[in-house]
């Protein structure tokens, strides 16, 4: 994607917030039931389902395309569908990644034991096919390029904020990193792993990002911080969230997270 293009998109994101936030009329498109174990989408308006360790991709209508499913590493926990030809998989027991094509067929299966990570929490994309992993066993943020050589570390982070960790997302966007540890709030890291600051918006489940703005649902509402203004907008829904606890937003659609099931709206831009 060009620069001219990547910032249109921007600006029609940040317009679609804005047509949100005063009530714009939605319209579903589709509700996909499942038990969801994690929920993510692509930059294409596809949506990534996993139930039980079975990761199935649905397209932009809700429509069942392809699944992937792999029983030799214990459970799959993350999956970073930000880009959509290189979907990536972490199976923390057995401290394996994998690479997935578009297709769902599987290009890579890297063992990060032998690269002496033993215990990986969280792991996700960076910038040139780079991967950023949370290690438990040291509390580090670990960043290694295609070929598996470390780039950075970040130091013990439990110990340089002093604060617990137990962190249930870890984000790459616009060069900064998010580790969202639900007790104390949005950790954010530069692009060589250094702490910067703290966003304190504690409870959160899950967040997304587009342009300037973070996603997120917080008791049954829906809000968009603003990165830049460091302000928490809520949104003004035409209907109640319910059990909502992720909201997504990619291609005009609005996907909501329920657990048992996934909405898919769409939004027009005037």
């Amino acid at each position: 994607m060009n620069k001219i293009t990547h910032n249109v998109l921007l600006l029609c994101f940040v317009f679609a917030l804005n047509s949100l936030a005063i009530g714009q009329d939605l319209k579903l498109l589709a509700t996909v039931p499942s038990s969801i174990n994690f929920f993510t989408t692509d930059p294409l308006g596809n949506s990534y389902i996993l139930t039980g360790n079975e990761l199935t991709q649905y397209d932009s209508l809700g429509i069942k395309k392809l699944s992937y499913g792999q029983r030799n590493f214990g459970r799959m926990r993350c999956v970073d569908a930000s880009n959509p030809m290189k979907v990536m998989l972490l199976y923390p027991d057995f401290a394996r990644l994998e690479v997935l094509d578009s297709k769902l067929a599987l290009q890579r299966s890297i063992d990060l034991r032998a690269f002496g990570i033993e215990q990986p929490l969280l792991a996700c994309t960076s910038l040139n096919s780079g991967i950023w992993i949370f290690d438990q066993q040291d509390f580090q943020l670990k960043k290694y390029n295609e070929q598996m050589q470390i780039l950075s570390e970040s130091g013990n982070i439990a110990q340089r904020i002093d604060m617990e960790l137990h962190p249930k997302q870890l984000v790459e966007h616009d060069n900064l990193l998010y580790l969202n540890n639900p007790e104390t709030g949005i950790l954010v890291f530069d692009a060589y792993g250094a702490y910067l600051k703290r966003i304190p918006l504690a409870g959160i489940a899950k967040i997304a990002f587009s342009g300037e703005q973070m996603l997120y649902c917080r008791a049954g509402k829906m809000y968009a911080y603003d990165l830049k203004k460091l302000e928490e907008n809520p949104f003004t829904m035409p209907f109640d969230l319910g059990s909502s606890f992720e909201a997504r937003i990619e291609q005009h659609k609005l996907f909501l997270n329920k657990v048992e099931k996934i909405e898919i709206y769409r939004f027009r831009i005037d």
